[in-house]
């Protein structure tokens, strides 16, 4: 069964607004999640942070010159794993950012996916595989453009 433009037409645009509402009502549903996490990110870097500066503050009234006790290097070890959770933070974070962007991704790729609505073959049972090569492309993109060395 082949549709006529008109038909064919109408379905790209009927599908490209039901992606658009997709894509908002996702967002709608995930923003808080993002939100709460972006918080927590935020307040172990700033804890993390703080552990470091406030230690670094006192340790001459904490440690006397000639002393060495185990104490100094549980401390360096401390700060070694603040500075690591920091670092897994702000990894976190950047991924945050770019998950956040998906969304966005997908929708600049809107001729793409009006290309794609357009190769749908009624008959076929696999219909919907090109919309969904497209948005799997756009997931990969995303993953590759996270993970620039992971080719």
């Amino acid at each position: 069964m082949t549709l006529n433009k008109d038909t064919k037409s109408a379905y790209v645009e009927a599908l490209g607004q039901s992606a658009q509402d997709f894509l908002t009502n996702a967002e709608k549903l995930y923003t808080p999640y993002w939100n709460a996490r972006t918080e927590l990110v935020k307040s172990v870097i700033s804890l993390a942070s703080g552990s470091i500066v406030l230690t670094v503050t006192f340790l001459s009234s904490v440690f006397k010159a000639q002393s060495v006790s185990a104490w100094k290097y549980l401390l360096f070890a401390s700060w070694l794993f603040f500075l690591m959770s920091i670092v897994a933070a702000i990894i976190s974070f950047w991924f945050l950012t770019e998950l956040r962007a998906l969304p966005t991704i997908i929708i600049s790729r809107s001729e793409e996916l009006r290309q794609a609505v357009e190769k749908i073959n009624v008959t076929s049972e696999h219909a919907l595989l090109p919309v969904i090569d497209l948005i799997s492309k756009s997931i990969q993109d995303l993953i590759s453009k996270s993970f620039p060395n992971e080719g």
